[in-house]
């Protein structure tokens, strides 16, 4: 199997699409990972995870992986979430609690840490810088932790933002 160079197109492989690499091939890898303990209430955002990629293609996908490690100051509070590609929403609930804007909802345990994973395949149509933010907040007036256990105040876990550019 041979592939094509040309100054102008780029690069064809035999099983890709168009001049770019095969389909469904990762590009590219970028990933922030925080563990400050954080202390959010009253509706604040935690967005200590924003994470920026360059797609080589306008016509890759971009997967968004989140791990969020987390707990609420008691057992009634819930985490609301929601991923943003700029000021685009990407990821948005309709309802169940008091933050229905933002999807998923989660039921907290304010003894044990808790671990929110998402994943989302985005298109974003460009070249250009593309940045992701991962949105949580607190139900009010209720208080969560991110990176901490319960009534620990030491650092317990990371939270951790993937992008990975998929060949499209």
């Amino acid at each position: 199997m041979a592939l094509t160079l040309d100054g102008t197109a780029g690069i064809t492989f035999p099983s890709g699409s168009g001049t770019q690499a095969a389909q469904s091939k990762v590009l590219q890898v970028v990933m922030t990972t925080n563990n400050t303990t954080v202390s959010l209430s009253n509706g604040s955002y935690y967005s200590q995870l924003d994470t920026s990629i360059t797609p080589l293609f306008s016509t890759s996908k971009v997967l968004i992986m989140v791990t969020l490690g987390f707990v609420g100051a008691d057992s009634a509070a819930d985490l609301a979430m929601n991923i943003t590609r700029g000021s685009t929403a990407l990821q948005q609930g309709t309802g169940g609690s008091t933050n229905s804007t933002y999807s998923p909802t989660m039921n907290v345990d304010s003894t044990h840490g808790n671990v929110g994973t998402f994943v989302l395949l985005d298109s974003p149509s460009t070249t250009s810088s593309t940045t992701y933010r991962i949105q949580a907040l607190p139900n009010t007036p209720r208080t969560m932790y991110i990176n901490r256990r319960g009534a620990d105040t030491t650092i317990c876990t990371s939270s951790t933002m993937i992008l990975m550019e998929i060949a499209a």
